[in-house]
């Protein structure tokens, strides 16, 4: 009886100690802002104010990494700019966020709506297949 209770102390521990929250689709990934764009180096370092890891060039060997991939575009009659964070060993998409700038002129206005987008994506859980 004595073991099942030290078992059930450390599961309800580790329960507690997690918080209960599934990860989000973007923890534990380096992001890769490998452009020098105005909007890329802008996004760069708003990305870091949130707290991610920001490379800004490819480097072998390093743990998961998500590239960036930021566009703009032109949609009836409102301009949004689109981030994908695509996962650099597999390609598959990890995370995306877009959205309507035309109230926002600046790049850096621009990155750090994103920035603030991407980081409102930890505070979800990962889809469950």
């Amino acid at each position: 009886m004595k073991k099942s209770l030290v078992l059930a102390a450390a599961v309800c521990a580790c329960a507690c100690a997690s918080g209960g929250a599934t990860d989000s689709p973007l923890h534990g990934y380096r992001l890769l802002v490998e452009s020098h764009d105005s909007l890329s180096n802008a996004l760069a370092a708003a990305l870091k104010q949130k707290g991610f890891n920001v490379r800004r060039k490819v480097s072998g060997g390093s743990p998961r990494t998500a590239a960036v991939v930021t566009f703009t575009f032109r949609a009836a009659d409102t301009t949004w700019v689109a981030a994908w964070l695509a996962d650099t060993r597999s390609g598959a998409i990890v995370a995306g966020v877009s959205l309507p700038v035309d109230s926002v002129v600046t790049a850096a206005g621009q990155a750090h709506a994103v920035a603030d987008s991407v980081a409102a994506l930890l505070a979800q859980p990962a889809p469950t297949p």
